[in-house]
């Protein structure tokens, strides 16, 4: 099971209780910051991917790139030329898709659409994938 670091100051409200001093109930994310006429912000999923067998990995491409396409995602980065400018992080090839929302993202990794992709992905590679939000 995957935890969402959540440092956002709003988190918590108070919550009164008759007699009571004040306690604290957390918000739920569509409480919090989404007033009903903001657009919702996009999300990105990042990745490192390290693959064994590059030429199997190509289905892997095409087989994924369909399933992205029908969730509203797009590629922003598909690999290219990197340089690590701080710390010691050694990342072997960089994608970055943009989604339009979290939930977008998330439903398009859990999907039955991805699942024999991903499970090639999982097969050939090493992977690190995070789904984060985007802000405006």
């Amino acid at each position: 099971m995957s935890h969402r670091l959540l440092a956002d100051a709003n988190l918590y409200t108070p919550q009164k209780q008759k007699g009571c001093a004040p306690q604290l109930r957390r918000q739920k994310r569509e409480d919090r910051d989404w007033p009903s006429n903001r657009r919702r912000m996009p999300a990105y999923v990042i990745v490192n991917v390290k693959t064994s067998d590059p030429e199997k990995y190509e289905d892997y491409k095409r087989m994924a790139q369909e399933t992205i396409t029908k969730f509203g995602g797009r590629y922003l980065v598909r690999g290219g030329e990197m340089k690590v400018l701080e710390g010691s992080w050694n990342p072997t090839r960089i994608v970055v898709l943009e989604f339009d929302s979290y939930e977008s993202a998330n439903a398009w990794w859990h999907s039955e659409e991805y699942a024999r992709a991903k499970e090639l992905r999982q097969r050939l590679s090493t992977t690190d994938l995070l789904i984060v939000d985007g802000f405006e």
